[in-house]
């Protein structure tokens, strides 16, 4: 899977992060040059140190899980998946036409990519210019205030920070859950859930924000050229379900691909043996030649 850059023109991200075209020199390493002013960036982070930190705290967390905690997270999954059922998600698809803002990606176990592999990824921006996405289920133990270096993040200085996706690690994202829109620049990207970035507009959303239950900040993001995200599709390397969020503010984001991705076998296996079925039924009632 390739990793790509933004779409550069008229898209929902240039408009958010204030993207700008950048000389050719710059494509292998971005750096900060070239921003608009409102945009929210990490300083320091272009040499990667920022981001190979945040990326050592992902690694770390996962090294700390034990085989126990891993079985005991599928079980917990299994159960989660049979009683809650559509309560988890829904709309559960592979078909391109389904594909759209505030849609979830759900990675297949067998998704050859470690970048991608037992992620879930919120569409933020789906044009014909190509697919913008966050992990939603990345968290890491690098705290807020630590990445946004000159914001007030008084109240929430300890929460911790999000992997969106391994294209532009030194940009800052953020969604916010609210019953009134946060800014006329914050658009929605799941019903009550607006995508924000800016550097005023980012304190003024941790200001309003209650903790994690209603916002998180991502560095990153998952990025697809046009048509790249629907070759993988038929490719079955991902499967798509409704937006719910629930699941982008879940309490325990680690088990979120647990839960969806056994869900959605579930459901996959029920479809069969319902198809299966019909089929021999109408063998059965079928009128002897």
């Amino acid at each position: 899977m390739q990793i790509l850059r933004p779409p550069r023109r008229n898209s929902l991200l240039a408009a958010q992060v204030g993207w700008r075209r950048m000389p050719d020199s710059s494509v292998s390493n971005p750096g900060l040059q070239n921003r608009r002013d409102n945009s929210y960036y990490i300083d320091g982070a272009s040499n990667g140190t920022l981001a190979g930190h945040i990326v050592a705290a992902v690694l770390a967390g996962r090294k700390e899980a034990t085989a126990m905690k891993t079985r005991v997270w599928h079980a917990v999954a299994l159960v989660t998946a049979v009683v809650c059922g559509a309560a988890i998600a829904a709309g559960q698809s592979i078909r391109t036409e389904d594909l759209g803002v505030g849609k979830l990606l759900v990675s297949a176990r067998d998704l050859p990519d470690p970048n991608f592999a037992e992620s879930v990824v919120l569409l933020i921006q789906y044009d014909k210019e190509g697919t913008v996405g966050l992990m939603i289920n990345r968290r890491t133990k690098a705290p807020i205030s630590r990445v946004l270096e000159g914001v007030n993040t008084a109240k929430h200085g300890s929460d911790p920070v999000y992997v969106g996706g391994p294209v532009e690690m030194n940009s800052v994202l953020c969604l916010f859950r609210s019953q009134k829109k946060p800014d006329r620049e914050a658009p929605s990207v799941l019903g009550d859930v607006y995508l924000v970035s800016g550097k005023s507009l980012l304190e003024q959303t941790l200001a309003a924000s209650a903790g994690p239950s209603d916002l998180r900040l991502y560095v990153g993001y998952c990025g697809w050229a046009a048509g790249q995200l629907e070759n993988e599709l038929r490719q079955r390397g991902w499967w798509i379900l409704d937006g719910n969020a629930r699941l982008v503010f879940d309490p325990y984001p680690e088990s979120v691909w647990s839960r969806l991705i056994t869900r959605t076998e579930l459901e996959t296996a029920s479809m069969q043996t319902e198809a299966r079925r019909n089929r021999l039924e109408a063998r059965l009632l079928a009128p002897p030649q």
